[in-house]
């Protein structure tokens, strides 16, 4: 018989005093649950007779992933204070957002708002003319009477190359004086110097992927050089650098009192108004192809919370799956399993079917907490009557 002394393997004394020990009697991890799903459903007599555990453990990790986006708790919070460049780089294990909040000074959460109307588009440079490099190419090539290339009439400049051009001063001449005699010569100490622009030998036009996205040099293909072969570093749109400094009536400094004269705010302001709008608390959107948070100007200095969910396999302490999904954990993988082999009949795989989606469903409303009582309180205000 087990010492009923010991919890998870470890004496309960233990479960209170390590703080990273807290809560978690809820969970059963990634591997736990494969070894019990190998002893309990796998084997002679079973629904399933034969797995390999290799196949189980991927089954396992998908399940992991499918049930972390819309059955399992969101357990994943950032906490940050926004500086002057008005966006954090998601977290690295960043699948979606559920929510977004500024708090105030009472420690109360703010929700934030989505704007859908602007972005961070990417500006590439565009080419208003050849190059010196370019320039020479294709008049050598003319003089040859051959054709120059594609690229030098490309577009977008976007040069291929490993480095920079570079100028270097070459001795061509010196200021000339009278000698002696009245005669033009060299004067030693007044030496005449031209620039000259090399470019690398590799320069061979627009690059061929997407690069030239990114500001500065790129470890593959160096900088992209503007008409006059200097770098482009900044990519900065002009729709982000509006959003960035406009002013608006979003502002954190404002102490509303919610519960006094409301109805005096904007006064004859709010006919057709779009409630989505409706709010001062700041709004935010993401840059997905950058992988950021961008926020408004007006919440420059706030705490922002940001809840996200995650798929669970990023670190592997996420690797834990609630005691209330344990089952539809079971049944996802049996399915997984079924619906992938040639040994199983339809009726099994059918049967499999419906049993993980009930179990699903039921993992659902488990970890939905919803209390009467919660629900009954908040119901309480419906019928309300709302007096002007």
């Amino acid at each position: 018989m087990a010492n009923s002394n010991f919890y998870n393997n470890q004496q309960i004394s233990e479960y209170y005093n390590i703080p990273g020990n807290h809560g978690n009697y809820q969970y059963q991890s990634l591997d736990e649950l494969i070894n019990t799903f190998m002893v309990i459903y796998v084997g002679e007599n079973k629904i399933i007779p034969k797995a390999d555990r290799n196949d189980v453990y991927f089954f396992g990790r998908r399940a992991l992933q499918e049930m972390n986006y819309d059955v399992l708790r969101s357990k994943k919070t950032w906490e940050f204070e926004l500086d002057s460049r008005m966006y954090i780089p998601v977290p690295h294990d960043f699948i979606g957002y559920t929510n977004v909040f500024w708090t105030d000074g009472a420690g109360i959460k703010r929700p934030l708002y989505p704007t859908k109307n602007t972005q961070n588009p990417f500006r590439p440079k565009p080419k208003l003319d050849d190059n010196k490099f370019e320039s020479k190419t294709r008049t050598e090539l003319t003089d040859r009477g051959a054709e120059p290339p594609d690229h030098i009439d490309d577009w977008w400049e976007t040069a291929y190359s490993d480095g920079l051009s570079e100028e270097t001063q070459e001795l061509v001449g010196y200021e000339q004086m009278e000698d002696d005699k009245g005669r033009m010569v060299d004067n030693p100490d007044a030496p005449i110097y031209e620039t000259v622009t090399t470019y690398p030998s590799n320069y061979t036009g627009v690059i061929p992927d997407s690069s030239d996205d990114v500001a500065g040099p790129d470890p593959a293909y160096g900088y992209n050089v503007d008409s006059d072969g200097v770098a482009v570093t900044e990519t900065t749109s002009t729709t982000l650098s509006n959003f960035s400094n406009s002013t608006s009536n979003e502002s954190q400094t404002q102490d509303f009192d919610y519960n006094d004269s409301h109805d005096n705010l904007a006064i004859g302001q709010r006919y057709g108004i779009d409630p989505y709008h409706a709010q001062i608390n700041g709004s935010f959107y993401f840059d997905n192809a950058n992988g950021r948070l961008y926020l408004s100007p007006s919440l420059i200095g706030a705490t922002i919370v940001l809840d996200y969910i995650t798929d669970g396999l990023a670190d592997g302490g996420d690797a834990l799956i609630h005691k209330f999904a344990e089952e539809a954990f079971y049944k996802t993988v049996a399915y997984a399993i079924a619906s992938t082999g040639s040994n199983y009949s339809p009726a099994t795989v059918q049967m499999l079917k419906k049993e993980r989606f009930a179990e699903t469903r039921k993992a659902k409303l488990r970890l939905s907490n919803i209390k009467s009582q919660e629900l009954t309180q908040v119901m309480r205000g419906k019928s309300k009557w709302i007096k002007h």
